[in-house]
């Protein structure tokens, strides 16, 4: 079974996330929400390290994903921020694994907005890769992030993961790349939302991944795209009521089909000032 599973990853590197940075496969738009300046989206956690929106109050999310093929990877997260003058401090939790492959990423960031233009964040992450019987590596790769408001209603962001090429020593397995990320985002009304990323991790061509997000008075919600290059298409929905935010996803990729994930958030809002 421990043979299968390197096999595996020596041949479709895409398969077993230690060959890559942990990231969510079914959910691609968690990069993507800060793009959304007063879009319902703005205030749903991300994954960027610029994170929680502004003045966020304290937010926190679990999501999870399982791929449907037999022996399929899984992937768990737990994400929260809370606010702090004159920023936002967040902190991520994530496991991914399947069989005797492990992965785990923990870490603790700030953001802040350096004007009404720009904001800024930054990560510090503790990686480790455990395969059993075969030992284990650590690594501390660092991420960072800029959102730039463009216009009103348009938005670009700036994300490199693995900023310092940081990795562990070992064979190709155990390598982390670095990545970047281009995002756009281009809010056509509080209820509609366009986004284009260009995604470059080292040794891999360069993806394209356009999203629609849609919310229906406040409460339905929807979101849908894909990826270029890896053929993946992704579809998610969900409802908000009040401070609670549920979210349903699923995703189709060739080789690896179907995959499904379901994501909870609690978000208390700061007390507006009289």
């Amino acid at each position: 079974m421990r043979f299968f599973i390197l096999l595996i990853a020596m041949t479709f590197p895409f398969l077993v996330q230690a060959q890559s940075y942990i990231t969510p496969i079914a959910d691609r738009s968690q990069y993507v929400f800060p793009l959304f300046d007063g879009h319902a989206d703005n205030y749903f956690l991300s994954r960027h390290p610029v994170n929680g929106g502004k003045n966020a109050g304290l937010m926190a999310a679990v999501y999870g994903e399982n791929s449907l093929i037999p022996g399929g990877n899984k992937y768990f997260s737990f994400l929260s921020a809370f606010s702090v003058s004159p920023g936002n401090i967040n902190f991520l939790l994530d496991y991914a694994g399947a069989g005797d492959y492990h992965e785990m990423q923990t870490g603790i960031g700030y953001s802040r907005n350096l004007g009404e233009l720009l904001q800024i964040g930054v990560r510090f992450n503790y990686y480790r890769l455990r395969i059993v019987g075969y030992g284990a590596a650590a690594a501390f790769p660092v991420e960072a992030g800029a959102v730039f408001q463009l216009f009103p209603k348009l938005r670009t962001s700036l994300y490199v993961y693995n900023l310092m090429a940081a990795g562990p020593k070992g064979d190709g397995l155990s390598k982390i790349p670095t990545v970047v990320r281009f995002g756009i985002g281009y809010s056509v009304s509080e209820s509609v939302g366009l986004s284009m990323e260009i995604i470059k991790e080292s040794g891999k061509s360069v993806l394209f991944q356009p999203i629609i997000f849609y919310q229906a008075a406040g409460k339905l919600f929807f979101r849908g795209g894909f990826a270029t290059n890896t053929g993946l298409i992704f579809f998610s929905g969900g409802y908000v009521f009040e401070q609670l935010r549920l979210d349903l996803t699923t995703s189709y990729m060739g080789t690896l089909g179907w995959a499904t994930g379901l994501g909870l958030q609690i978000t208390i809002a700061p007390k507006k000032q009289p």
